[in-house]
């Protein structure tokens, strides 16, 4: 892959522009006159009832097949990380749906190399909605491996670290802003029967994003983590450290007292939730679990700056390019699914993309499409103040370490490794030691 941009630009702000959804008929391949229909299998996260959102993403994949009468679609949703592990099997089992939500990064390498993905400059070709000029260069380097872009990236990754303003104000606390401010608030947390944080972690979340922020405190850290993929040397400085630095967390009583029960993004979300938690470290992909009574309390603040910092927190968190779409190269070489899924990647990047970005689910890598939505018409009032503080503070995205390793299995040995960190069951050396070994049996 090409080199990462260190800089994201967000938004700008523009009249809102409410459009109609414009659903492309397939031209090939069309059903009635007795035709055959096609089976066009998708894999995605929008859980129908979960959220307006995904009640929304739901309808317009059924306006797409319901256009499209030659189609038929087949909806394989499953939440979350747990895509990682059906697409592991499915390609395993020479099951790979025709097309599929994933992640940018690494996590696409394993696919690439089994010649599975679609040089997406074939669709880039065909589509009526979207153009590669839409979206900055340094996105689809994102997605992009020997020069050749494999995905379709889809949005920016937003994080806030925040704080329960009722909580600091009721003891008239103020807000850490160095580690030596922040250790001792375990204590007193504890002692008021607050929960310090939502910082768990179960399949290392939210905790990698966390610890990668410990990371990219340093200058060393990011360049580090840029090429962890290249060097596949997990015992650099910069790692070290975070890892010292989360175990000084967990002595002090900053995790949540189990951190599996409240670790992973939904259970994490939900324990702030509850009103009783002063810490909140999250990601836009949960401000919709968020009730409005905690997102009146929630004021965003810098993480606090550890002793040997080098960055302001001020101006950076975790997050560039986050999720993007594959396309199986089989199934769109195949002359009778091509159009259906041009039709069906249209709707999704592009009318489900603003819907989501108009509901501040999402901030879409599409610069175009951004310029159809209204920062203040933002439904979702987290992420409104999330991009408000981002632009304040004119906040740019850190490189994920987890994004940069090169495959799944150092991804979650990695991600594991974190699991036993935040509880306790190894030492931040022996975490180190635990992910170079996976490290080096990958070299």
């Amino acid at each position: 892959m090409k080199e990462r941009h260190k800089k994201w630009l967000l938004i700008g702000t523009a009249a809102l522009l409410m459009t109609a959804v414009l659903l492309p008929v397939a031209a090939g391949g069309q059903g009635g006159g007795g035709a055959k229909v096609v089976e066009i299998r998708f894999g995605h996260m929008w859980t129908e009832g979960q959220s307006e959102a995904d009640d929304r993403a739901v309808a317009i994949l059924k306006q797409v097949e319901a256009d499209n009468p030659g189609m038929k679609l087949i909806q394989e949703v499953v939440p979350g990380d747990e895509m990682r592990n059906k697409i592991r099997v499915d390609v395993a089992a020479n099951n790979a749906p025709d097309m599929w939500q994933f992640w940018a990064g690494g996590v696409l390498a394993d696919y690439v190399q089994k010649g599975i993905l679609l040089d997406m400059s074939k669709y880039l070709a065909l589509s009526k909605k979207v153009k590669k000029s839409d979206i900055p260069q340094g996105t689809w380097d994102s997605c992009t491996f020997d020069g050749v872009v494999r995905a379709y990236p889809r949005n920016i990754s937003v994080g806030i670290f925040a704080a329960n303003s009722e909580i600091f104000k009721k003891y008239g606390w103020a807000y850490p802003k160095t580690w030596a401010e922040f250790l001792p608030m375990g204590k007193k947390f504890d002692a008021q029967g607050v929960a310090s944080s939502n910082i768990g972690s179960k399949g290392g979340n939210p905790s990698h994003f966390w610890y990668g922020d410990l990371v990219c405190q340093y200058e060393a850290g990011v360049t580090a983590t840029d090429t962890i993929g290249e060097t596949l040397d997990f015992t650099q400085r910069p790692f070290v450290k975070a890892a010292e630095y989360c175990d000084q967390m967990r002595a002090a009583g900053l995790f949540p007292k189990d951190v599996m029960a409240n670790g992973d993004w939904n259970p994490s979300i939900a324990f702030y939730d509850q009103g009783n938690v002063a810490f909140c470290y999250t990601f836009a992909w949960c401000f919709n679990l968020m009730s409005p009574s905690i997102i009146e309390k929630t004021e965003i603040i810098p993480i606090p700056r550890l002793p040997d910092g080098e960055r302001d927190t001020r101006t950076f968190i975790q997050g560039t390019t986050n999720d993007a779409y594959c396309i199986q190269g089989k199934s769109f070489d195949d002359p009778a699914k091509q159009a259906y899924l041009v039709a069906l990647l249209d709707a999704v990047a592009w009318d489900i993309g603003l819907m989501e970005a108009q509901l501040g689910t999402i901030v879409s890598v599409n610069n175009r499409l951004m310029k159809e939505v209204d920062l203040e018409e933002i439904e979702d009032k987290m992420m409104v103040k999330a991009l408000k503080y981002r632009i304040a503070n004119n906040v740019s995205g850190s490189p994920m370490i987890w994004q940069e390793l090169p495959n799944n299995k150092l991804q979650f040995d990695y991600q594991a490794a974190l699991d036993e960190l935040w509880a306790g069951a190894i030492t931040p050396q022996e975490c180190i030691d635990k992910i170079q070994k996976s490290m080096n049996e990958f070299k």
